[in-house]
């Protein structure tokens, strides 16, 4: 069998756009896309997230209105994450199984006010624990 001598890689299959679109293995659209919603007890206006420039923590009403917005641009899913107050945090996360929690009660205002929104939550116990592990 001969060696082959090539110099440099052929890039045939991309030579125009028609081509890549056709071969292209992944496709990413608007029903591919999850955002993330940060939500926090309270009425207040929504507030910064000091480490994510332009994310922000918003009221439970805030959080639907945000929801239908986002709805409007296609987006058909959210994951929703709380900021649990110091006060209910503990060494055994108790106030996950709390049925009035601030999550519990995101998900179901959002599912009242944008039925046809998915909701994603973590089911992860650090937000609830004074010692911010899993578990």
């Amino acid at each position: 069998m001969k060696k082959l001598e090539l110099i440099r890689r052929s890039r045939r299959n991309r030579s125009t756009p028609a081509v890549r679109a056709m071969i292209r293995e992944t496709r990413v659209t608007v029903d591919d896309l999850i955002q993330p919603l940060f939500v926090v007890d309270g009425e207040s206006a929504p507030e910064p997230v000091n480490s994510m420039p332009g994310v922000f923590r918003y009221s439970i009403a805030d959080l639907v209105a945000v929801c239908r917005d986002i709805q409007s641009l296609g987006i058909r899913a959210v994951a929703i994450f709380p900021r649990i107050e110091s006060n209910l945090k503990d060494e055994r996360a108790s106030h996950a199984l709390d049925s009035d929690n601030i999550l519990y009660r995101a998900v179901r205002a959002v599912k009242d006010g944008v039925p046809d929104m998915h909701v994603i939550t973590d089911v992860a116990l650090d937000p609830y624990t004074s010692h911010g592990h899993d578990g």
